[in-house]
């Protein structure tokens, strides 16, 4: 088991990079109405649903603003994949600099995911409340988002297994005193 915990780091940013991929190449939110023989379809892609932009639904040209839930998801998983990644360079590197702090940047890293894994999920009424409306009548999150949502969270878990089998470890020892 303590060999495959050694590649929890690695597993973690490769998670984080679907999740980071998802959230930039699908689409952020998909709208679909219906009334009679009226039916509009529409969606917002993801660095639109990010950044801002313009979009077109029923051939009128509209501008949509930031959202800042997703820039701060955007921003909490690069940093989640900076750390990540330098956690599991740097010792095959043999740089040992951060030697002393990896626990606290392994659980920021985690940290991050969480957090950007939950604000992922919450685009849909950020969205809606950056761009003036409160009305999210045949809105919904993409697929995109809503897996890499669950992907964010699931790195965050698996990042975070190594400290979890570190105190399990301790815990039983000292309970064998």
């Amino acid at each position: 088991m303590k060999k495959l915990l050694k590649y929890t780091g690695i597993c973690s940013f490769i998670l984080a990079l679907i999740a980071f991929i998802l959230m930039l190449g699908t689409n952020s939110l998909v709208f679909n109405y219906k009334e009679g023989a009226l039916s509009v379809s529409t969606s917002i892609s993801g660095v639109l649903g990010t950044f801002g932009g313009t979009y077109t639904i029923l051939g009128i040209s509209t501008t949509c603003n930031a959202t800042w839930s997703a820039i701060i998801a955007f921003i909490l998983i690069l940093v989640a994949m900076i750390i990540l990644l330098a956690g599991f360079i740097l010792p095959l590197l043999k740089i040992h600099a951060l030697d002393k702090v990896a626990g606290i940047l392994n659980f920021v890293a985690v940290v991050a995911l969480i957090i950007a894994g939950i604000f992922l999920f919450i685009e849909l009424p950020c969205f809606a409340g950056a761009n003036g409306g409160g009305d999210t009548t045949g809105w919904s999150l993409g697929g995109g988002w809503i897996v890499g949502g669950i992907m964010c969270l699931f790195a965050g878990g698996v990042a975070i297994l190594p400290a979890v089998f570190d105190f399990l470890g301790k815990k039983k020892f000292h309970d064998d005193i």
